[in-house]
């Protein structure tokens, strides 16, 4: 069984970053709770509701026939999602240099920009991300909270897959009935 696209994408993202940005003490996909200290660095990666593009089905695979049923598998459209990226450091200097690296993993092949990733929790599809826009939000109040964070615009787009099982007939069906021309007259 597959997981839901949205914690796929999520959690293939979180996983990278985790890889690819060793000095990250932490990967949320929740937004912080006011009430517990942050270990810093640390990101959280959140997502708004994705957009939907729905195409005629297409057919990718289909299963092992075991009782005369088989899982078809269906491209039937294509997600788009807006994910924000919060980088939480403990100082203005440390924000720079975590977003830089955040940055350098981000773009590791400078042939194409962004990240392809393999989704292996939903049907082993790749997920394309892409960086889009990031606020350093400075100011009194993150100031006075001393609350040192990298905003970042990500945005992920994938396929969407569809199972269906479906009734297959495996051995011919054999009927005594009789084939005619079917001609009518006028």
């Amino acid at each position: 069984m597959a997981d839901t696209v949205t914690k796929a994408v999520l959690e293939a993202l979180g996983t990278y970053l985790k890889t690819a940005m060793p000095k990250i003490k932490n990967i949320s996909f929740d937004w912080p709770n006011p009430n517990v200290a942050l270990q810093y660095p640390c990101i959280t990666i959140t997502t708004g509701s994705p957009e939907f593009a729905n195409m005629m089905p297409e057919f990718l695979s289909r299963s092992a026939i075991q009782n005369s049923k088989a899982t078809a598998r269906y491209e039937v459209g294509s997600y788009e999602f807006s994910l924000q990226v919060d980088i939480w450091c403990g100082s203005k200097e440390e924000r720079f240099r975590i977003y830089d690296d955040f940055f350098k993993a981000f773009n590791a092949n400078v042939e194409v920009m962004g990240l392809a990733l393999q989704l292996t929790k939903y049907y082993d599809i790749f997920a394309r991300y892409d960086l889009v826009g990031y606020d350093f939000n400075d100011g009194e109040e993150p100031s006075q909270r001393a609350e040192w964070r990298a905003r970042l615009q990500v945005r992920a787009s994938c396929k969407a897959i569809l199972e269906k099982t479906q009734y297959i007939i495996t051995q011919p069906i054999e009927s005594d009935a009789e084939i005619t021309d079917n001609e009518i007259e006028v």
